[in-house]
């Protein structure tokens, strides 16, 4: 019984040595192919990244149905004060710093003003989004 206990760990010591010294290329070539697929099969790549859409830039499509005082009201900030100094959305739109200045719109309010349009036209921002929000003063 012993000496065949010793060859049964003689051998077990051969395999491990071999496999040991082999680089894995060899000891893989010995591996039996059907634990190989016969091309590899990448799995999909799926991103949580939102579906990004080109900026409007100025050639921004104002809505109909928003008025300067419903659009002031839903971007708050106190600018609902100043609606009535401008007749349509699109002059909201056309007028610079200098004349929102020129109207009496104080320096927060005219900065504020300032960013809306500007993330509305790069996009940032949507006229849908906006019409979601609840008004704010």
């Amino acid at each position: 019984k012993k000496a065949h206990h010793k060859q049964k760990s003689k051998m077990n010591t051969v395999i491990k040595s071999s496999f040991k010294n082999r680089p894995l290329a060899t000891s893989l070539m010995n591996f039996p192919k059907r634990y190989f697929p016969k091309s590899p099969r990448y799995p999909k790549i799926r991103s949580n990244e939102p579906v990004v859409y080109p900026p409007p830039g100025y050639n921004l499509d104002l809505p109909e149905d928003f008025t300067p005082e419903k659009f002031f009201n839903k971007i708050g900030n106190g600018t609902v004060e100043y609606a009535d100094k401008f007749e349509t959305l699109g002059e909201v739109f056309d007028n610079s710093m200098s004349d929102f200045k020129e109207k009496g719109i104080p320096v927060v309010q005219r900065k504020h003003i300032s960013r809306i349009k500007e993330e509305l036209r790069r996009g940032h921002l949507t006229f849908t989004f906006l019409r979601r929000r609840q008004n704010s003063s």
